[in-house]
């Protein structure tokens, strides 16, 4: 984590970063074992927001 932060603060790529306490990796898989449908939904909504403001 330390070098993604150094990097993003000198390179400012366009970044956007969430955290979902609670949550494990795959957490967006659907029928996975631990899924979390609130964080997926958030999730997906914040990935599709992005690509539109940045590559649209």
């Amino acid at each position: 984590m330390p070098d993604l932060i150094k990097a993003v603060l000198t390179y400012k790529p366009r970044f956007e970063m969430a955290f979902y306490p609670g949550t494990y990796h795959a957490f967006a898989t659907e029928g996975g074992p631990v899924y979390n449908e609130a964080a997926a939904k958030d999730a997906w909504e914040r990935t599709v927001n992005f690509f539109r403001k940045y590559l649209g």
